[in-house]
Formats: structure tokens, sequence, C-alpha cells
């Protein structure tokens, strides 16, 4: 117990060094986690436990963006769905579930890859941005398209491997056209 309450000192302590903008980029972190597990959970009867270790792990993410509180929290906002709808019933908010969970793992991995006392510089979040876009964009529409398909009748396979083909269709040509541009 004094080590949590040590921890807990610790990341308050570090809190005091921390930029500004740092501080931002963490609580957009916090924001969009939070905003998953509403979108996922709402209207359900998902469990007092589910809820509250979602907000365990975003919180985990906020403080320490390297940690696996964003990795985890994803499951749980999935298992918050799964838990309350059961079914793809609702495709346009699965689609804003997928985006919003895309973008609070995206944000969260941004936050990890600077440390807290070091100024964002504008290069990198355009750089980051350049690259955000177009996945956002994919997660939305694969999950919208994926959700108004349908149950497919076939192996779990050959499912599998359509997927990943549709998958392609977006990256192939986004890799192609950043391999050109870069030479």
């Amino acid at each position: 117990m004094n080590r949590l309450f040590q921890m807990l000192i610790d990341t308050i302590n570090s809190t005091r060094n921390t930029r500004p903008s740092q501080l931002a980029l963490r609580l957009l972190v916090g924001a969009f986690g939070v905003a998953s597990i509403f979108v996922s959970m709402a209207g359900g009867n998902a469990s007092a436990v589910l809820i509250g270790f979602g907000f365990l792990m975003v919180l985990l993410a906020m403080l320490y963006p390297d940690s696996l509180g964003a990795g985890v929290g994803i499951l749980v906002v999935a298992a918050g769905w799964v838990f309350t709808r059961g079914s793809t019933e609702a495709p346009l908010q699965l689609a804003i579930l997928a985006s919003l969970a895309y973008v609070f793992h995206s944000l969260s991995s941004l936050a990890a890859s600077m440390p807290s006392t070091a100024p964002i510089d504008r290069r990198v979040i355009t750089r980051w941005s350049v690259h955000f876009a177009p996945v956002l964009a994919a997660t939305f529409l694969v999950a919208y398209v994926g959700t108004k398909v349908g149950r497919l009748s076939g192996s779990v396979g050959l499912i599998v491997l359509g997927l990943i083909a549709a998958a392609l269709l977006f990256v192939v040509p986004y890799y192609l056209t950043r391999a050109r541009s870069e030479s």
C-alpha cells in the first residue's frame, strides 16, 4: 500500500514539471477514452465493475501514456460493446466507437513518444496528422461498411481473409504514395 501511495505522490510531483501543451495532449487522451467508454456502454446494462475498470485504464493512459492503459482500455471498450449490445445493430454507432477508440489509442501513442517536459513541435503534430487522418477515415469506413454487410455466410477464414484484403485496399495505395513522395 505504501508503494501505491509513493507512486501517486511521484506522479503528482512529475505533473508539476509537465508542459501545458503536454497536459493538453494528455487531457485529450482522457477525453477520447471517456467518450469511447460512453459510446460503448451507453444505453445498455454494463456492469459498474467494467465501467470503473475502463475509467481506471483511461486514467492510467493519461498519467502513463507508455503503459498498457490505452490497449487494455480499448479491450474494455470492446467488451462493453459486446456485453451491452451483443450484435452490430447500430452500424453508425459502432463506426463512431471504432473511430473514437482509434483516436484514443493514437493520441496515447503520440503522448508516449514525447517526454512530458518536452515542448510539442508543430512539425511532429503535422506529420502525425498526415498519417492519422487517412487511417481514421479508413477505420470509420471499414467499421461502417463491415456492419452494414451483416453476417456473411461462409467460413470464418474466408471472412477474415476478405477483411484483410479490404484493409490492404487502403494501406497499399497509402504507402505507395508515401514511397513516391519520399524519393
